[in-house]
C-alpha cells in the first residue's frame, strides 16, 4: 500500500498545488469583478442574480480555469519519466488509475471553489439589493435559468449532477490514459481534448436537446477510456507473463 501512496503523492505533488492556486486566483478575480458591479445593484439597475453574475464576465474565468487545470494534469502525466515511475514498483495500470484519481480530484477542487464563488456572489448581491424587489427564491431562479450557474449548483436536478460527476471523473481518466499512452510513444491526445471541449460546451448547452447529447457523448468517451485503461492492464499482464 505504501508504494501506491507514493505514486499518488507523486501526482498530487505535481498538480494539486497548481489546481489550488488557479482555483484561488480565479475565485478572487471573480469576486472582485462581482464587487465592481455592486453599485449597479444598489442603484437598482441590476435586479436579478444571473444578470449580476454573467454581466461581470466571471463565467469566462471559469472556462479559462478548468482548461488550465486539465492541461496541467495532462502535461505532468506526459512529461513524467517512465524510469522514475518504474522505480516505484507499481504497474502501469495502477499508475494510470492513481493519476486519474489525482486529476479528478484537482478538477473537483476547482469546481468546488467555483460553486463557493457563486454562493458568496449571491450573498453579496442579496446584501446590496433592494429588499423590496429581492425575492427569497432569487438564487433558485438564477440557477434554474442559466447554464453555468445550474452546472455549478444543480439544485433538484439529478441528471445534471450525474453529468457533472461524469465530466469530472471522465476528464480525469482521459487525461491519465492519454498521458500513459504518450509516455509509451503514443501521440494521440484526442480523448482529453474532446472531453475538455464537452466540459466547456456542457454548461453553455445546458438547456435543450443538446444537453442530453453532451451528456451521452461524455458517457461514450468515458466508456472508451475505461476500455483503454483495461488494455493497459492487459499489456502489463502480457509483459509480466512473457
Amino acid at each position: 500500500m505504501r508504494k501506491h501512496m507514493s505514486v499518488l503523492s507523486l501526482w498530487v505533488g505535481s498538480t494539486f498545488l497548481f489546481a489550488l492556486l488557479v482555483s484561488a486566483a480565479a475565485g478572487a478575480a471573480q469576486l472582485a469583478l462581482l464587487a465592481l458591479r455592486l453599485p449597479e445593484v444598489t442603484g437598482g439597475r441590476i435586479l436579478t442574480f444571473e444578470f449580476f453574475y454573467l454581466g461581470s464576465h466571471a463565467d469566462i474565468l471559469y472556462f479559462i480555469g478548468i482548461v488550465m487545470v486539465a492541461a496541467k494534469c495532462l502535461r505532468c502525466g506526459c512529461s513524467a519519466r517512465q524510469s522514475t515511475l518504474g522505480r516505484l514498483s507499481v504497474g502501469d495500470g495502477m499508475v494510470t488509475v492513481w493519476h486519474a484519481i489525482s486529476s479528478a480530484g484537482c478538477l473537483a477542487v476547482f469546481w468546488g471553489v467555483e460553486t463557493a464563488v457563486v454562493i458568496l456572489g449571491y450573498l453579496m448581491f442579496r446584501r446590496a439589493a433592494d429588499p423590496m424587489v429581492m425575492s427569497r427564491q432569487s438564487l433558485f431562479l438564477a440557477v434554474s435559468a442559466e447554464g453555468l450557474l445550474h452546472w455549478l449548483m444543480p439544485i433538484e436536478d439529478r441528471y445534471t449532477r450525474a453529468g457533472v460527476a461524469v465530466m469530472i471523473a471522465g476528464l480525469g481518466l482521459a487525461v491519465a490514459v492519454d498521458a500513459a499512452k504518450f509516455r509509451r510513444g503514443g501521440r494521440n491526445l484526442v480523448s482529453s481534448f474532446l472531453l475538455l471541449a464537452l466540459a466547456v460546451v456542457g454548461p453553455i448547452a445546458w438547456q435543450g436537446v443538446l444537453t442530453r447529447f453532451v451528456t451521452w457523448a461524455e458517457c461514450v468517451v468515458v466508456a472508451i477510456e475505461v476500455i483503454r485503461l483495461y488494455l493497459i492492464f492487459q499489456e502489463e499482464a502480457e509483459r509480466c507473463g512473457g
